[in-house]
């Protein structure tokens, strides 16, 4: 049928055929995502080109270092757990409507926080030490997320300003901690002691930890949450019109409360699993930057799980091919960051594209509907006009009678 795509699926129980009918506007957004990122891509070659490289060359050397060998591999999978997670931190802030620039700060207090437990808690067993230190992180991360929600609801402030604002708080306070009194006796580096090993996250394939396992669990809660349950429909709801939500009697400022809590406790598990799972202490720099990666993993991924995903795998491989194609390419590794701000423009510039688009037809429509009821109008008016002779033509020859 003109304007569709169908797909043929296999019923296991009849084997009869049944036609799935796919809307193609759907289909819209992935290929506006797959556009920005090989447009971003060229215009990286043209960089490298600009600066005597060769662009094919230092492609090769960034996918080598990313997927090469085991060890690539593993580093890859555990960027993209806390990237995944950062994203869908923003992500579930985004759709109900609110915009959390704070993953970062959210991150760094849930590793603080995790790191505490499992820094006090030597000595007993490790699974009980992981799982406590985890909720510690969990709830770390929601309470900087909370106090964001409660400014909003409370006081009307943007949570905009209001999380980034958050971010250079905590970043001071992981810093105060790190050269305090959680510093390492031992050296002048501020860190704080090195977690027993005994608590580090298991790594069953080689060194990629169970980060990524617990990563693509979240995505899939995130997606039946936002999709199943009465409570992700009602921040849905809210996220797309607040007033609408509270005619239908859906407490909104409770949602935002609520979402940016589940926003932060996200990224709070992201700083989690970073430190049990690659840094195994607190240090100067934690995280490097993954709060901020988040944001661009959420908009990417346009706030589908796959989108989330396929984003978070890509900006991983990214970042830890980006060191080999700096070392063995002669490409500085800042073209990665040139490279990943281009696919953020790039897709910004379709999704704006799409709702100024869509702008035009609802005026359009609003136009012709205006037309439609003028015309309507004039009939109406012609036809009273007409009558009206009628009856002045009927008067008239009455009273010639």
């Amino acid at each position: 049928m003109a304007g569709q795509i169908t797909k043929m699926e296999q019923s296991g129980n009849t084997g009869n055929m049944k036609v799935k009918r796919i809307n193609p506007a759907r289909l819209r957004p992935l290929f506006g995502a797959l556009i920005s990122i090989l447009l971003a891509f060229l215009v990286g070659s043209a960089l490298i080109a600009a600066i005597g490289g060769r662009p094919l060359e230092a492609y090769r050397y960034m996918l080598s270092g990313a997927f090469g060998n085991m060890a690539a591999l593993s580093s890859t999978l555990n960027k993209t757990a806390v990237l995944l997670l950062c994203g869908l931190s923003c992500a579930a802030a985004y759709r109900c409507g609110l915009i959390n620039i704070g993953a970062q700060g959210q991150l760094l207090m849930g590793a603080l926080s995790a790191g505490s437990a499992g820094l006090c808690l030597e000595g007993m067993p490790a699974f009980w030490v992981i799982l406590f230190s985890f909720m510690t992180g969990v709830a770390g991360g929601a309470v900087w997320g909370a106090i964001a929600g409660w400014l909003k609801v409370r006081f009307g402030a943007s949570e905009v300003i209001t999380t980034v604002m958050l971010n250079y708080i905590a970043l001071h306070f992981f810093n105060y901690m790190i050269n305090g009194p959680m510093k390492d006796p031992v050296g002048e580096a501020a860190k704080s002691r090195l977690l027993d090993e005994r608590y580090w996250l298991p790594a069953p394939a080689g060194k990629i930890h169970l980060g990524i396992l617990l990563a693509i669990l979240c995505l899939a809660a995130f997606a039946l949450f936002f999709t199943r349950t009465k409570a992700g429909f009602a921040m849905r709801i809210t996220g797309l019109n607040p007033r609408t939500a509270l005619h239908a009697g859906i407490n909104v400022s409770r949602q935002w409360l609520i979402s940016m809590a589940i926003s932060g406790a996200l990224a709070g598990l992201a700083g989690a699993v970073e430190i049990f799972g690659t840094q195994h202490q607190l240090i100067s720099g934690f995280g490097n930057g993954y709060g901020f990666d988040g944001i661009a993993v959420a908009l990417l991924g346009g706030g589908s799980s796959l989108g989330l995903l396929g984003a978070g795998l890509l900006f991983g491989a990214m970042k830890t091919g980006g060191s080999q194609m700096q070392m063995f390419g002669r490409v500085p590794n800042a073209i990665v960051g040139v490279i990943q701000g281009l696919i953020i423009m790039l897709v910004l510039v379709d999704i704006y594209g799409r709702i100024y688009r869509q702008i035009q037809r609802r005026r359009n429509q609003t136009h012709r509907n205006g037309k439609f009821i003028q015309q309507r109008k004039n009939r109406k008016y012609l036809q009273r006009h007409r009558n009206r002779e009628f009856i002045q033509h009927c008067n008239s020859e009455e009273a010639l009678r």
